[in-house]
């Protein structure tokens, strides 16, 4: 429930230390070790959303992750918060 309700909200300035302040480092690798594991539903696009804040993977990596995934997810929700990260990143879609 957890991984829905954070994919969907909206995805803001990562400049705001205040956002998933106490992921921890661990945790974030931990989840990307199973990553391929993970619901692509609602786990994957939470973890993207996750380490787009935490920058806990570089820019490059979460956009080809986002649009990896919107090519294969059939989900309204997923797919407004993957292009949303890629315009965060710079990406028109």
């Amino acid at each position: 429930m957890a991984g829905w309700a954070l994919a969907r909200q909206p995805i803001c300035k990562r400049d705001d230390d205040r956002r998933c302040v106490l992921v921890e480092r661990s945790d974030l690798d931990h989840l990307l070790s199973r990553y391929a594991e993970l619901s692509r539903r609602r786990e994957q696009p939470a973890f993207l959303a996750v380490a787009w804040y935490t920058r806990g993977l570089s820019d490059p990596e979460i956009a080809e992750r986002s649009r990896t995934l919107l090519a294969v997810i059939d989900d309204r929700t997923a797919e407004i918060t993957l292009r949303e990260l890629l315009r965060k990143l710079g990406e028109r879609l």
